[in-house]
């Protein structure tokens, strides 16, 4: 009787909390609430049990709420007659409760307590079908990757509390906004800072090289998937937004993101081509577009990458839960498609690269990230259109295809840069903020070199018409090899054996062959 009851009540939940948050994105947008709101319950001196209700947050917390609302409500029919569908339910709400948290922090702190809730839900989540080694295996190897994450995270917190005296964030960047930064952004512990911010949020956001454990949760139900793909693999990203105050001035970091985000986004991308089953397809999806809003974090494009997380989450939500609906439409690599001529392939590089020429040469007027965004936009534009097999063979044709919709996409792409911006103004660190000519020049070619890298290596991987092209889409292929190394690391130290469960809903496969051991 209670595992029935589970559902009812995590779907209500989950469903008041979603409307709770668009109550408040209704007073908030109305101006009844203000665009900086630290709520706490009764008159409390301290700030524990405040929330952070900001134009940041809550529009976080509004998506959190009503992607756990929905993955809830699929739940209730897809998991029927699972005999562990109660400890589903729980821990759904223990770790949706948590991210929400995570997104109304007001201190690092409590961000921090939020962050690792967070963790051990998922962790109970990816273990949903015990007797499964690969759910086990993939379970573990988050675990440790995120243990990872939680010592770069909890090392940088000390050294901010150190440094600034507060982990509050209206204390912390207000004290930022008062400092020398070009004397102060200098020091050691600064750098350190910034530095384990970035691995912290790249460890949760499944950025090279700690990826490798995304792709192999895919014997989680696709609930877990759903809610993980679109919602908890935000995380990273969104905490980099939120320190952004403090890490756009600090050059070490962001030449991290911008290094680690492009070569996330070109190396998933890649290998996402030549996946032939659906979800490992939409996970190394996930990579690339975390990889890409690293690297638009990198570059100060803060509100970009926000506006990135929104759009990202509600498509991929959608890809999960109607991923019977994709098989038909991507049955692997479309090997043999129309290939760019040497006209179209210089027509891109060229353009790609003027356009990020003037990002650095205008890198003092502030349209730095802008430009620089917008090249690498053009760059994936050329690519889809001047490969689509329904404009191939027609010549200049394509061309006149080409331009208008580069030219659509691109009015699009600053209104909607335009309106987030002014959403979050004062509360993200704007595009405007300069950065160093070093930072600038570096990130502008290592942006040309990755992305036009892999812009060549995409046409490559598709043909495969070569024994070198070959090897290159058996690497893509096999993930790098990273999937398999990592096992036999791991299961080195920390063996796997197939287990046996009482319980109604435990897996019947898994208990012909219990017994087994897993190397």
């Amino acid at each position: 009787m209670t595992q029935l009851r589970w559902p009812r009540i995590a779907t209500g939940f989950l469903w008041c909390q979603a409307a709770l948050a668009a109550v408040l994105a209704v007073l908030m947008a109305s101006g009844k609430l203000s665009r900086v709101e630290v709520v706490c319950p009764g008159s409390m001196p301290f700030s524990w049990p405040c929330l952070r209700v900001d134009a940041l947050s809550l529009p976080m917390f509004l998506m959190v709420s009503f992607l756990g609302a929905v993955v809830a409500t699929y739940s209730v029919s897809y998991l029927k007659g699972d005999g562990r569908q109660g400890r589903f339910f729980r821990y759904l709400v223990v770790t949706t409760t948590a991210v929400s948290w995570f997104v109304l922090a007001p201190n690092l702190w409590l961000a921090f307590l939020a962050w690792l809730v967070t963790s051990w839900g998922l962790h109970r989540l990816l273990l949903h079908f015990p007797t499964r080694p690969g759910a086990v295996l993939a379970a573990r190897k988050k675990f440790v990757v995120s243990r990872i994450g939680d010592v770069a995270i909890l090392t940088a917190i000390l050294l901010v509390q150190e440094r600034f005296g507060t982990t509050d964030y209206g204390r912390l960047f207000k004290s930022v906004g008062e400092a020398s930064w070009p004397t102060l952004a200098g020091a050691a512990d600064i750098q350190w800072i910034g530095i384990l911010f970035a691995i912290g949020a790249m460890t949760k956001s499944a950025q090279f090289p700690f990826h490798f454990w995304l792709p192999e949760t895919m014997e989680t139900p696709t609930s877990v998937s759903a809610l993980m793909h679109a919602g908890i693999i935000n995380a990273g990203g969104y905490f980099i937004i939120r320190l952004s105050p403090l890490l756009v001035h600090i050059d070490t970091a962001r030449l991290m993101l911008v290094l680690a985000g492009a070569l996330t986004a070109v190396f998933a991308a890649l290998v996402m081509i030549t996946q032939n089953d659906i979800k490992k397809k939409l996970a190394y999806s996930t990579i690339s577009q975390m990889g890409l809003m690293m690297f638009e974090c990198g570059v100060g494009a803060y509100v970009v990458a926000l506006l990135h997380i929104f759009l990202h989450s509600g498509y991929k939500a959608h890809a999960f839960l109607s991923t019977g609906g994709l098989i038909d439409a991507a049955q692997g690599p479309k090997r043999g498609s129309s290939q760019l001529s040497g006209l179209a392939t210089t027509f891109a590089l060229v353009a790609t690269g003027g356009v990020m020429m003037v990002a650095v040469v205008w890198s003092n007027r502030g349209l730095f990230p802008l430009l620089l965004c917008l090249g690498v936009t053009l760059l994936g534009l050329c690519q889809v259109i001047l490969t689509d097999a329904k404009v191939a063979g027609r010549g200049r044709m394509v061309w006149l295809w080409t331009v208008p919709v580069t030219l659509a996409t691109g009015a699009i792409y600053l209104f909607l840069e335009q309106v987030t911006g002014s959403a979050v103004q004062g509360v993200v660190a704007p595009m405007t903020a300069l950065p160093s000519q070093v930072v600038a020049a570096t990130s502008g070619v290592l942006a040309y070199l990755i992305f036009g890298a892999g812009f060549l290596a995409a046409q490559a991987v598709v043909a495969a018409d070569s024994p070198r092209r070959q090897k290159l889409y058996l690497f893509c292929l096999n993930g790098g090899r990273w999937g398999s190394k990592t096992t036999a690391w791991l299961t080195r130290f920390w063996p796997v054996q197939r287990r046996v469960f009482a319980a109604p809903g435990a897996d019947i496969k898994a208990k012909q062959l219990a017994g087994e051991h897993y190397a």
